[in-house]
């Protein structure tokens, strides 16, 4: 997803996360998105999702 958000000029994406999934949540953290604190919307930046794409390739 990260590749393909870079390859179309996306700067960052965001999806939905089921309130009661802890572990999802962890893996989110984990790879640099943080969790907007209006929504159970989480959003991975363009420093992340540069890292995501720097280590895929």
């Amino acid at each position: 997803m990260a590749l393909h958000a870079r390859e179309t000029g996306a700067e960052r994406f965001c999806w939905f996360v089921l309130t009661d999934n802890m572990p999802a949540e962890s893996f989110y953290r984990g790879v640099g998105a943080t969790e907007d604190p209006e929504w159970r919307r989480w959003i991975l930046p363009t420093g992340a999702l540069n890292r995501l794409v720097d280590d895929a390739k």
